[in-house]
Formats: C-alpha cells, sequence, structure tokens
C-alpha cells in the first residue's frame, strides 16, 4: 500500500490525473480498475477517480510493492527546472502586482512572451514557474502534477497585468471567468490624430496564419467567402482620456480577447496604435518609442466561494507612456 497527501498547490485536480503524475506508466484502465474494486480509495472511501482533490486529502492505493515500481516513472525533470530558473534570473522586469492563494497578477513589459513560440524561448509562463520554485510554493515533485501557467495571453509588445494561475482551482476559476466575460478588462492606449470615438463597436477579426496578420470587417457580408468560417464576432469599448500633440489617450473595454483586437480595430476605424510595427504608421520614429498599449486594469465580479477574496476586486498596474 501506498499513502499520498494532497498539497495546497495540488489542490482542484483530478485524482485520476494525480495518480497519472506519480504512476506514469499506469493506463487509465488500471486506475479506474482500482477504483472499482476498492483498492484506490479518496479519505478511506470509494472513489470514481474522477474526484475533484482538496488540500490534505488522503489517496491510498492498496498494490504491491514491484506495481508501484512496475509503473513509476523516475525520468529526471532537471532540464526543465533549469529553463526555469533561468528565466526567472533573466527576465528581471516582469513584477508581481498581487499574489492570493491561488492566483498571481503580473505585470508584462513590452518585448517579453506571455508564453513561448518555440522550445527555446523564454516567456512570462516560464518565469512564473521558477518564482514559484524560488520561493518554495511549488516542488519539482508538484510540476508532475500540474503546471502553473498564464491564464491570458498579450501580444508580445503589449504590456500590461497578465493572470496567471498557480493552482488547478485558481487556472480553472481564471480560465471560466474570461470564457464568460464577467471579468471586466481596460487597457490605455495613444492613437494618431484628435479621437471623438466613443462607446461600442462591433465587427468581426480573421486571423491568416501564415503571415500572423488579422483583418477586420465591420459586417459579415463583407467577409470574403474563404474567410467565413474561421472569422470570429469581436466587441470594444472606447473612451477617449485626452488630447495633446494630435494624438489621443484611449481608455479600451474589451469585450473578446482575440489575437490583435485592439490594434487591428483601431485602424480600421481611422486610429492607428502609436508604435504598433504591424498596424500602425510606419516610421523610425514611432518605432523607437515602443507600442503604446499597456492593459491597466482588471475588475472581478461579485464571487463567491473559495475565490471569494476576489470579489468586486479592482487590480491596476501603470502603463508605461503618458502624452506629457
Amino acid at each position: 500500500m501506498i499513502e499520498w497527501k494532497v498539497a495546497r498547490s495540488e489542490a482542484g485536480g483530478r485524482l485520476d490525473k494525480f495518480i497519472k503524475s506519480r504512476l506514469k506508466e499506469a493506463p487509465d484502465s488500471f486506475i479506474y480498475k482500482m477504483a472499482r474494486k476498492k483498492n484506490l480509495v479518496l479519505n478511506d472511501a470509494r472513489c470514481t477517480g474522477k474526484e475533484l482533490l482538496k488540500s490534505g486529502d488522503s489517496i491510498k492505493l492498496y498494490v504491491s510493492d514491484e506495481t508501484i515500481a512496475l509503473f513509476s516513472s523516475e525520468k529526471s525533470t532537471d532540464s526543465k527546472v533549469s529553463m526555469y530558473t533561468d528565466a526567472y534570473q533573466k527576465l528581471k522586469e516582469i513584477q508581481v502586482i498581487e499574489e492570493y492563494s491561488d492566483l498571481l497578477f503580473l505585470y508584462k513589459p513590452a518585448g517579453i512572451l506571455s508564453q513561448k513560440a518555440k522550445n527555446s524561448d523564454l516567456s512570462v509562463n516560464e518565469w512564473l514557474i521558477g518564482y514559484l520554485l524560488s520561493n518554495n510554493e511549488i516542488t519539482e515533485e508538484s510540476l508532475r502534477i500540474f503546471h502553473p501557467s498564464v491564464l491570458n495571453r498579450l501580444d508580445r509588445n503589449t504590456s500590461g497585468i497578465v493572470i496567471c494561475g498557480k493552482t488547478p482551482l485558481g487556472s480553472r476559476f481564471g480560465s471560466a471567468l474570461l470564457k464568460d466575460r464577467t471579468l471586466h478588462k481596460y487597457y490605455h492606449c495613444i492613437v494618431y490624430g484628435e479621437c471623438r470615438l466613443s462607446g461600442t463597436y462591433k465587427g468581426y477579426l480573421y486571423k491568416d496564419k501564415s503571415d500572423n496578420l488579422v483583418s477586420f470587417y465591420t459586417d459579415e457580408g463583407k467577409i470574403p467567402g474563404n474567410k467565413v468560417a474561421e472569422a470570429k464576432p469581436v466587441s470594444l469599448s472606447v473612451k477617449p482620456l485626452t488630447e495633446a500633440n494630435n494624438k489621443t489617450l484611449l481608455e479600451i473595454e474589451l469585450h473578446t480577447g482575440k489575437s490583435h483586437q485592439i490594434r487591428v480595430m483601431l485602424k480600421n476605424l481611422g486610429f492607428p496604435i502609436v508604435g504598433d510595427p504591424k498596424y500602425g504608421k510606419v516610421s523610425a520614429q514611432n518605432q523607437s518609442s515602443g507600442q503604446m498599449l499597456c492593459a491597466v486594469r482588471l475588475e472581478f465580479p461579485e464571487i463567491n466561494g473559495d475565490i471569494a477574496y476576489l470579489s468586486k476586486r479592482i487590480i491596476t498596474c501603470k502603463a508605461p507612456f503618458s502624452l506629457h
């Protein structure tokens, strides 16, 4: 018999996933068979294998040491841990805004990826795990069960607040909020011209994956036939804040979170973002200024249950640019 205790960082994950993280070679059929035969119990009670775990839960598996050895995997995670440590040491511009037991809110500067695009990249995702390892909030062992991760992706050249799930519970909760759009997300940006846009703007986005460029259409009828199936409805609200030197500081509330959405919609509405390398005005001067788009505020809805500490909470950061 072997017994495991569920750590705080492992809470919210499924029982069968927990077992698979310890016994990597065990087939799913073995886990469910053990549960049916009561050789696998949760808190000394019968289980199915699909239960969601809580911190402190006791898991017992009544099998021989030979069976445990047969299904165990001793593959080293040293190389991955080294990558996380490297990211934490190198990406020093990333800052912690607020931290809770299940969720972490970071400031991502422009120029850093939210999640890596290729294996050699270092991103906020790797920095996050390196940070949690350095603070002893997770261990190499717990990484076999669950990887903390970034929940909302900002474009490389967009700065601002990134939401990170530290535990399975936090990741599941944060992802649900982003999906059901009850979390209000606000951005600040500087655009060219005296912008008088105000209110909500809608349309459709199509992303061409071959060149990573997005097209915006104000009406479904204007979408080319070969793009209709993959075009996604989008929406945002615009509020001008201040004007100076033929530029306007805008506040954007993002209702849908599609790739390059704010950038391409503002360009098509006649007000490209200053410093945007893809959708802005091309000149050496505006490229050197950097892309002036920052995710500055999150407003949470009323929340009950395990994450009630975020109920109606507002998380903010300061944009790294201004009109003055």
